[in-house]
């Protein structure tokens, strides 16, 4: 009897338990979030690629446990072969996951899956997409690197480091000015590439003055990574042309048969700078390359023994075009002949027409000698005396203008000399 009481009494108590644990509500996981994240999403063949997790959601207690999973497919969109590169420990929050790189060049996928504990639910990250890829190359070259208005521009574009059937396109910018290929671009066209050919290039010419840049851009594909070339540069410029030609003439219009006179320079000036010299052709022809839209000035520098015909110099307005038939006349400079005297001279007096002997002096004059005049006493023996009975004075003779006076027993003699008036004197 009382072992029947206690076992109907121990059989309500159990089944109170079990009513009371029925009725007693589950506990509840916490449910966190998954966020994969790339720096970028093309990579080049040989650069790791290391994703990172972070869980979001996490709450201090419980902990979580447990591994996170990080997979890798083989095509874009999560689909294809999978593979899991790792299974670090969810704890921490955010993780850095493996490297991703591998020689499977293309377009890939991942994903980081969490399977959940006693405490947290399962999550996973959204699918991410990235490209393994080469790391392209583009080259540019043009022949030369100076142009005039009239020629075409049209730079060669080479891909290396690609693969043999790399596909995508090309695209070609320019710009105005040298700012290394920065600021708004002028986009010519885009070309496509086959087996990694470039197929078409574009005209580069504006018909603008100065410097320009350039580049291409290439698009990449799934197996090469986009790129784009170095900027490079170029010149456009413009000719300014005449001729220096002998206007025979003289109508200041260069005619046929006029020939050209080389080796004069000429002069280009912008203001009152110089800007360059040159030196005219056997044919006269000159030619100066200006790489500026202004307006400069020409003329010729050291004409010699000629005259211009046509103006000094000349404005030359330059935009773009060639400027041509700026043409220098000249004529060569004739001296005048002088006028012949219409008199001649007339010869110079004779001495028989100039001069007449002196007078003889009486024999009471003495000759009074000029201021210029020399005498010289010189003393010599008495002589017997002129004829004609004189004998303390009397004149001996006269000679050469001069006179001979014997004064007692001095003999004076005197020189007189004129004073020239006249050229025939002398």
């Amino acid at each position: 009897m009382r072992v029947g009481i206690a076992l109907r009494v121990a059989v309500a108590a159990a089944v109170g338990m079990l009513v009371v644990l029925a009725g007693a509500p589950a506990q509840a996981k916490t449910t966190i979030t998954v966020t994969l994240t790339l720096a970028r999403s093309q990579y080049a063949d040989g650069e790791e690629i290391r994703p990172t997790a972070k869980l979001n959601g996490l709450v201090a207690n419980p902990a979580i446990t447990g591994q996170l999973r990080f997979e890798r497919y083989a095509s874009p969109g999560c689909n294809g072969s999978r593979s899991t590169l790792s299974t670090p420990n969810a704890g921490g929050g955010t993780i850095t996951g493996p490297n991703y790189s591998s020689g499977d060049l293309g377009r890939h996928s991942m994903k980081v899956t969490y399977p959940g504990d006693t405490n947290y639910n399962p999550a996973a990250s959204s699918c991410v997409d990235y490209a393994q890829q080469r790391q392209s190359q583009v080259g540019t070259d043009l022949p030369k690197q100076t142009f005039t208005t009239s020629e075409q521009i049209r730079p060669s574009v080479t891909l290396n480091n690609v693969q043999a059937n790399a596909g995508g396109s090309v695209e070609y910018q320019r710009w105005v000015g040298s700012n290394g290929c920065t600021g708004p671009a002028a986009t010519l066209g885009s070309s496509p590439v086959v087996n990694r050919v470039v197929q078409q290039s574009f005209d580069h010419q504006d018909g603008k003055l100065g410097v320009h840049e350039y580049r291409a851009r290439y698009s990449g594909d799934d197996d090469n990574r986009a790129a784009d070339s170095s900027c490079e540069a170029y010149l456009v410029g413009t000719h300014i042309r005449g001729r220096l030609f002998v206007d025979t003439d003289a109508d200041g219009v260069l005619d046929g048969g006029e020939p050209g006179l080389g080796n004069v320079q000429i002069a280009l000036r912008k203001g009152a700078a110089s800007v360059a010299m040159t030196d005219t052709a056997a044919d006269g022809a000159y030619e100066f390359f200006v790489t500026e839209a202004a307006t400069f000035t020409v003329a010729p520098n050291r004409l010699g023994d000629y005259r211009a015909t046509t103006p000094e110099k000349l404005d030359v307005p330059v935009s773009g075009p060639p400027v041509t038939g700026r043409n220098f006349g000249i004529a060569k400079i004739v001296a005048s002949p002088s006028a012949s005297s219409s008199t001649s001279e007339s010869p110079s007096p004779s001495p028989s027409q100039s001069e007449s002997p002196s007078a003889e002096p009486s024999p009471t004059e003495e000759p009074v000698p000029s201021e210029e005049a020399v005498s010289e006493p010189v003393d010599l023996p008495s002589p017997a005396g002129p004829p004609g009975g004189l004998s303390d004075i009397g004149i001996y003779g006269l000679f050469c203008g001069g006179a001979v006076v014997i004064i007692g027993s001095a003999l004076l003699v005197l020189t007189l000399r004129r004073r020239p008036d006249r050229l025939g004197d002398l």
